[in-house]
This record gives C-alpha cells, sequence and structure tokens, in this order.
C-alpha cells in the first residue's frame, strides 16, 4: 500500500511539474519539491507514462499536502534520490518572499545531505570580511548590495564570516535577497576558563540573546560557534581544550533546543585539533545536525579528508576556509581551483568550502595576500573568474553525487 501510494503521489506531482513548467516555457533542468522534502527531477519525471488530467493532479497533491507520505518518502529504497543543488532550478524556484529557511541536515545510505527549505546543496561558499560597520546606513547596504551581486554572480551561493557585529540583521537580509546563505559568527574567546560555571552560564545567555535576534532571518542557513579555540590553547591535549569541547557541546545542544531549524558548526586549523571534540562527541548523542569544519592553507585537504583524524569519524564536514599559501600569483587562480576539486572529491562526507577571502581589505593581515577583490570590490586577479568557470562547470554537469 505505501509503494502504491508513493508511485501515485509521484505520478501526480511529476505531471503537474511538467505542466506548469509548460506553461512557464521554462526548458531548464528543474526539480519539483512536494510539500515534504522529496525532489522529483526529470529523471524521475521520465519513470512515469502516460497523460493525467489536471484535476487528478490536484486530488493527488492536496492528498500528499495533507498526508505523512513526502516526509518520509526520501527514506524509501526508490530511486528519487535528491542531485546535488541545482542552481538553476534553486533560481528558477525562489520563494516569492523573504522567509526563514528550514535547514536539514541527514545522512542517507553513508551520505551527509544538507537540505535548504527540502532542496539538496553544495556550499560553494567565501569569507566576507569587508568593514562595513563604519559606513553610513546606506552606503553599507550599497556595499553590501554590490558585493553579494557579485558574489552571486560568480557562482557562489554562501558567505560566512567572523565579526558578530557585522553579521547582523541588515546583513542577512541584503545576503538572502541575492541568494545567499548565511553561516552567522559567535565569538568564543581562548582565553576564557570553559571549567568556570560561571563562564559558561554567562556564555550561554549570550548565545541565548544571539539565536534569538537571528534565527527568523531568511538567509540564515547555519550558526557558526566559535572558530580555532583549540587551535589558540595550543596543545589539544590540555585540560583548557577538554573543558572547551565539554562545553561547545552544552552549547551546541542549547542552540538545538533554541532553533532546531538550523545546523551548527564548529570550525579550526586543519584537522590537528579533533581529538578533544571528538572526545566530547563520543560522550553525547548529537545528531547529524553538528558539523565539523577546517580551515586550510596548504595543499593536504585530500590527504587529510583520506587519511587524517575526520576520516575515522562518523562526522558531517565543512571546510570553513581554504586558501593556497607559498604559490606564485601566476599560480594562485588554478591553485584555488585544485583545493575546490579536493573538496569535491569527498562530497559523501564534505558538504562543501568557503574560500578565503572576498576582500583584501579586511581585519586579518592575510586578507591583503588571500583577497579576491581589491578594495573597491574589483576582482584583485584572475582567481574569481577562475573559480566562476569551475563553478559553473560542476553545475552544468549536474554536480552529480557519487
Amino acid at each position: 500500500a505505501m509503494h502504491g501510494a508513493v508511485i501515485l503521489t509521484g505520478y501526480g506531482l511529476a505531471q503537474a511539474a511538467e505542466f506548469l513548467l509548460r506553461l512557464s516555457r521554462r526548458r531548464a533542468e528543474y526539480q519539483w519539491l512536494n510539500p515534504g522534502r522529496l525532489a522529483f527531477t526529470t529523471k524521475t519525471r521520465r519513470a512515469f507514462k502516460g497523460k493525467q488530467s489536471m484535476s487528478m493532479v490536484v486530488f493527488v497533491a492536496a492528498c500528499l499536502a495533507a498526508s505523512p507520505i513526502g516526509m518520509y518518502a526520501d527514506v524509501l529504497q526508490f530511486d528519487l534520490a535528491a542531485p546535488e543543488d541545482n542552481e538553476t532550478a534553486a533560481l528558477l524556484m525562489a520563494p516569492p518572499k523573504a522567509r526563514p529557511t528550514v535547514v536539514d541536515m541527514m545522512q542517507v545510505r553513508g551520505e551527509f545531505w544538507f537540505l535548504v527549505d527540502g532542496r539538496r546543496r553544495v556550499m560553494r561558499g567565501v569569507g566576507y570580511n569587508y568593514p562595513t560597520l563604519d559606513l553610513a546606513t546606506t552606503a553599507r547596504r550599497a556595499r553590501l548590495q554590490h558585493d553579494f551581486e557579485q558574489i552571486r554572480s560568480a557562482g557562489f551561493n554562501s558567505i560566512l564570516g567572523w565579526s558578530e557585529a557585522e553579521f547582523d540583521e541588515e546583513l542577512l537580509s541584503v545576503a538572502s535577497a541575492n541568494g545567499l546563505g548565511v553561516v552567522v559568527p559567535f565569538h568564543l574567546d581562548p582565553s576564557l576558563d570553559y571549567a568556570d560555571v560561571a563562564v559558561r552560564k554567562r556564555l550561554l545567555e549570550r548565545i541565548t540573546a544571539w539565536v534569538g535576534r537571528l534565527k527568523g532571518s531568511p538567509g540564515l542557513w547555519m550558526w557558526g560557534l566559535g572558530n580555532e579555540v583549540v587551535h589558540s590553547m595550543g596543545d589539544p591535549t590540555r585540560p583548557q581544550a577538554a573543558a572547551f569541547a565539554s562545553f561547545l557541546m552544552d552549547a551546541v545542544e542549547h542552540v538545538r533546543k533554541l532553533d532546531p531549524n538550523h545546523p551548527i558548526v564548529y570550525r579550526d586549523a586543519e584537522d590537528t585539533y579533533l581529538q578533544p571534540v571528538a572526545e566530547a562527541l563520543r560522550r553525547r548523542s548529537l545528531g547529524p545536525w553538528f558539523v565539523y569544519g577546517m580551515n586550510f592553507f596548504s595543499h593536504r585537504i585530500g590527504d587529510a579528508l583520506e587519511r587524517g583524524p575526520t576520516s575515522r569519524v562518523n562526522l558531517p564536514l565543512l571546510i570553513s576556509e581554504f586558501g593556497p599559501a607559498g604559490v606564485t600569483p601566476s599560480g594562485r587562480p588554478e591553485a584555488y581551483a585544485k583545493q575546490w576539486r579536493a573538496i569535491r572529491e569527498h562530497r559523501s562526507k564534505v558538504l562543501g568550502g568557503f574560500v578565503y577571502v572576498w576582500c583584501q581589505k579586511g581585519p586579518e593581515p592575510l586578507d591583503k595576500l588571500f583577497g579576491l577583490t581589491d578594495p573597491q570590490g574589483a576582482p584583485a586577479d584572475g582567481t574569481l573568474a577562475r573559480l566562476a568557470a569551475t563553478f559553473a562547470e560542476e553545475i552544468a554537469l549536474g554536480s552529480p553525487a557519487p
């Protein structure tokens, strides 16, 4: 009975998708989403033959909306797996108005899926570092609009940052209007005593206010709790690192209770500082909505993912910063593209990556070396164009899952 219901539902919705696409004269590849989380693609559509009256389409779609079938069909053993990140479909089916996103994480047949409003996505991101808070309100919005238009047109679909103050409601609003998802940062000071109950309580109160203020923002994709905290502490075997990791698990669970609609990422330097976090994770029962991010400025991304400590944990990963250190200016564009290819070769476990960094004008001295654009927002060299071409090629090939 369940098999028959799923097939009937798929048939109706696939025909409805075809009908609407004919009306709009759109010939692009698409995904059609039911009220649950199942993505119907052209491959699915071809599996169903024949004609269907519009009344039946409406009837079946209405039945699905009122039933749990759509919610659970994605775990059944049908050839209906959502392809990764159909950017054309995302643009064609953009929501008519800004609304909070619902981001799910799940593990399907050994792969980690990152789902934004039901659609599987790849995080093609860039770290946004241009300091805008000193600008007047109108000038700040204009600068954000200029940069985010350029970021989106280059094929990126997400941004992350490091400053809580910069990543406010205004930035999230402009990002969402330009089709960008945002990883919002929360600073966790490595000099704090995370074994101190009063410190932990104070931080959780601040986190509560932060989540409450931003969780309804339409551009929000993920919460970013801390960056390179264990790295800044030095030795990952120190008691301070263990105390921090214990607090991090408390904070992750706290954020999840406050907002069950967005995952949480913690970021650190490469894979060297995983140990205290991995040990704390073994004592907790967290779902796949906790993501471990790694920042790489070396050429060992592939090696680390295949043979490093993260290869031995069942955990969704994110390359939260990447940039090629030690290359000549002429070799920079291809070096970035090579790093991105290394990330995508491990797509079953790695949700995507974020280029370091958008602008040569930023708070870090390294920004002058790694920035994709100059302080006026113009491309610094050919790297931005090379990444845009790499993304376009990947999207044109359908960004297939392995």
